[in-house]
Formats: C-alpha cells, structure tokens, sequence
C-alpha cells in the first residue's frame, strides 16, 4: 500500500494503470507522485506541488 503525497494517509487505491486515487484528501496521483485535482466533468488537471 502507498502513502499520499499530499496527506500523507494510507487511505489509497489503485485506479489505474499507474493511477491512484486518495480518498482522504479527494485527489489523484500517478506513480511518479504528480498530484491532479479532479474537474466536475472528469478531466484531470495537474496540480504543482
């Protein structure tokens, strides 16, 4: 199991190939812990961090 990169919580999930999904925090993020925020249609939008 893997930690969020934001929260650092182990509430994760795979989603994906390469995608996880933290529903602590409501955000996706892929294995090389780029963080995306989730629009209301869907569409991923990259979030620096």
């Amino acid at each position: 199991m893997d930690t969020c990169p934001v929260c650092s919580k182990r509430d994760t999930g795979r989603i994906g190939n390469g995608h996880f999904f933290c529903s602590n925090c409501c955000i996706e993020y892929d294995a090389k812990k780029r963080v995306y925020g989730i629009e209301e249609d869907g569409t991923l939008v990259n979030i620096e961090m």
